[in-house]
């Protein structure tokens, strides 16, 4: 280990400047007492990715930086929303990427390694917005930037960009400055990154392949339905992806990764016309274990945070011995088991495999004819999916002790759920934020139902225990079991009954 990490929120905003651009001037956005500082320093950054880019096509950039005044040595950057988390460890003494990085990146290389992708010098002139206490409120940078590609060949380019990054300040301060500078000439940067910039376009879209030009393309662009699925199967790889970086980085990101996994198995069951059956199912047969590994995870939290609510209310007289204590050993053991498992999994050959398999997936889809149909046909599938969900709930409120029915008609809704997230664009709006509102709230509610008979299983295994403990009694695990039974009845009916 080189040292330990440090992770920062990087929010800032890029604007693309000509050599001839004049900086305009700044200290009047200087709040009352503050000051402007000036300063010119010199960066020099060696970038590092794998032959096949896999970082940078994931918009994930690591460097090894030297010059700056506070943040020399290694930097990771990861997607957070609209914003970047910056990952800094010291220099260290070798030249090679510190493994905790290599560790964090392993998702997106799956075993290919690292090389040196480029050296980035940059002249940097900064301009510190700074309130009356010397903190920092906002930076901006202009850069004189000098790339050179390292490779096959190396290609040099210059260029001239400006950065505004947020400190302790404002967005209303950081909207000022770049509303000034962009009454002096800069423009947006249409470039994510400088590494970015660097490369040559055509090549990054060569090794992104078809998947980065399905992604390109402008929803009022999509002709086809299945260019339609593919891009929003685009947007769960995103999802895939960012949950991968945040697991390894110790963020709880299971829910969110889990959710992208179904959208992805729901599209390939409702649309499945779509696409080759072989091969969906063999895609769907591997996301439901991936799925399933973070359910696992998942589901000990929500049930120990809902049990808690629910011995909460209860009158003190009723709860008989250590309950809370015993409940969150077991839920908190059993969530740090699977947490394990899937810690295991994300560096196994098979899940390196299956992300392998999405990205093939995306890049040369096995499409069926129907899939070359007009886009507006997404309407027709998203229209059999909410029939099926009807035709499910009418069969479990037809059989009412059948618990696995609701299960199937809670399954049924998420994808009639997500088939009118894809068919979005070519329904009307209103029907489309319906429709969505509708399924979800069906979805939410038989969930509980469901949350409820996982509670029974545990709470019965919990119980069992605990009445043949010392100085333990059995008597609150049977009154929560009776309150679960409620539970999961009472959000049966709340959904059946509209059928009737």
């Amino acid at each position: 280990m080189t040292g330990v990490a440090e992770r920062y929120l990087e929010r800032e905003v890029k604007l693309a400047v000509g050599e001839d651009f004049q900086m305009p001037d700044l200290g009047a956005l200087v709040p009352a007492g503050g000051i402007l500082q000036t300063a010119l320093i010199h960066l020099d950054s060696t970038y590092f990715d794998t032959a096949g880019r896999d970082l940078l096509n994931a918009n994930v950039t690591l460097r090894r930086r030297d010059g700056g005044p506070t943040d020399t040595g290694w930097q990771l950057k990861l997607p957070t929303g609209a914003d970047r988390t910056e990952v800094r460890l010291p220099p260290g003494e070798g030249a090679g990427v510190p493994k905790e990085l290599r560790d964090l990146t392993a998702g997106l290389r799956r075993g290919r390694g690292l090389r040196q992708a480029a050296r980035i010098r940059s002249e940097r002139t900064t301009y510190r917005l700074c309130d009356v206490r010397g903190d920092l409120l906002v930076e901006v940078a202009d850069d004189q930037v000098r790339a050179t590609t390292l490779g096959d060949t190396a290609v040099i380019s210059t260029w001239r960009e400006v950065e505004v990054e947020l400190g302790t300040g404002d967005e209303n301060l950081v909207r000022a400055i770049v509303k000034r500078l962009r009454a002096a000439g800069a423009r947006p940067s249409a470039d994510a990154s400088k590494l970015a910039r660097a490369m040559d376009e055509a090549t990054i879209r060569e090794s992104a392949g078809q998947a980065a030009q399905v992604e390109a393309v402008p929803p009022a662009e999509w002709s086809t339905v299945g260019a339609l699925a593919i891009a929003y199967l685009l947007e769960q790889r995103r999802g895939l992806l960012d949950g991968d970086l945040e697991l390894r980085g110790g963020f709880d990101a299971v829910h969110r990764t889990r959710v992208a996994s179904r959208r992805f198995r729901s599209t390939l069951r409702t649309y499945k016309a779509l696409f080759d059956a072989d091969r969906a199912a063999a895609l769907d047969a591997e996301l439901r274990w991936y799925a399933g590994l973070l359910g696992a995870v998942r589901d000990p939290d929500v049930l120990r945070e809902h049990l808690r609510g629910v011995i909460a209310e209860l009158p003190d007289h009723l709860v008989l011995g250590p309950v809370v204590s015993r409940i969150d050993q077991d839920l908190i053991g059993e969530r740090a088991r699977q947490h394990r498992a899937l810690l295991r999994a994300l560096n196994s050959r098979r899940y390196y495999a299956l992300l392998d398999a999405v990205d093939q997936w995306l890049a040369d889809p096995p499409f069926t004819a129907a899939a070359h149909a007009p886009k507006k046909h997404a309407a027709k599938w998203a229209e059999r999916a909410q029939h099926t969900l009807d035709r499910r709930l009418r069969t479990a409120a037809s059989s009412p002790d059948e618990p696995e029915l609701v299960h199937r008609a809670r399954k049924a809704a998420k994808r009639a759920r997500y088939a009118a997230e894809l068919a979005t664009p070519v329904l009307p709006s209103k029907v489309a934020k319906k429709s969505i509102k509708k399924t979800r709230a069906i979805q939410d509610t038989l969930g509980e139902f469901q949350d409820s008979i996982v509670a029974h299983q545990a709470l019965l295994r919990i119980g069992i225990r605990a009445g043949t403990a010392a100085n333990e009694n059995g008597f609150t695990y049977g009154l929560l079991y009776a309150l679960e039974q409620r539970r999961a009845d009472e959000s049966r009916r709340a959904v059946l009954a509209k059928l009737r």
